[in-house]
Order: structure tokens, then C-alpha cells, then sequence
């Protein structure tokens, strides 16, 4: 999933309020950019994003990004690694979270890009995600 069909992903869709119903995935991994909105993440902006994650993830949670974080919407941590990419000795946190049990989506932002959202989610009918179809999607080997 990616918000700039550019990219050519299978869905798109924003990261901040996935489209997707409450355990849809195994795994869900966000590697976000790397500038703008992404740049520098502070407590709310992770807290938000991984959220939404964790609301789709039934059993993980990976993080790959500059910004090391902890314990971020409730999730336990797992195991976790600063990995070195290319020769300029450039890290980043590769974090694996377990999603917690009790969940509920997203109901309203105070702070950051996703704000824009609170309009249809302050709706009296809500989002029709938990009942949007969702596909699992498998990963191809050359086997």
C-alpha cells in the first residue's frame, strides 16, 4: 500500500488510516519516508501511525526507519536491530512489535497530516472499513 499511485502499488491508501478491517494481516511492516512529514517523528506522529497498524496486524508490527522508537501504540516490543546500510554508515531501526489484544480503530487526530482525516471520521456512519473486502496477499518466490 502506498498513498502515490506513482509507485504502482496494489493498493492505494494512506498509512495514517489504513483501509483495511481489524486483523487483515499477519505482519504489516512500515518503512515511511525518509523527509518531509517523516523527517523527524515525534511521540504523537508514531503513536498515530503505528496505530493504525496495529489495528490491521494480528500477530506483527516491523518498523524500518532513521528513528529508533519504543513502545509505540501499546505494542510489546520483540526484537530489534540498528541495521547499517551502504558504505556512509547510515542506520536504521529494524523493530518487530507484537499488536496488543484489545484494539480499537482510530477515532480522531489532535495533531499532524493525518488531522485531515477527523472530517469523515466524526461521521455518524463511520468508515465502512471492517467491512471493506481485503485479499491476502502472498509473496511470490522464484521457486
Amino acid at each position: 500500500m502506498d498513498i502515490d499511485p506513482s509507485t504502482d502499488p496494489d493498493i492505494v491508501g494512506d498509512a495514517w488510516l489504513p483501509p483495511f478491517a481489524r486483523d487483515s494481516f499477519d505482519t504489516v511492516v512500515l518503512d515511511p519516508p525518509y523527509c518531509g512529514d517523516f523527517q523527524n517523528m515525534n511521540n504523537q506522529k508514531v503513536r498515530d501511525l503505528l496505530a493504525g497498524a496495529a489495528y490491521i496486524a494480528c500477530r506483527r508490527v516491523v518498523w524500518f526507519h532513521p528513528t529508533w522508537i519504543e513502545y509505540p501504540a501499546h505494542m510489546k516490543p520483540e526484537k530489534a536491530w540498528l541495521v547499517r546500510v551502504g558504505r556512509s554508515c547510515v542506520v536504521r531501526a529494524l523493530q518487530f512489535f507484537i499488536p496488543p489484544a484489545v484494539k480499537e480503530p482510530v477515532k480522531y487526530f489532535t495533531r499532524g497530516p493525518a488531522v485531515k482525516y477527523n472530517r469523515w471520521l466524526q461521521q455518524p456512519q463511520g468508515l465502512p472499513f471492517g467491512a471493506l473486502p481485503t485479499r491476502n496477499l502472498k509473496l511470490e518466490t522464484g521457486n
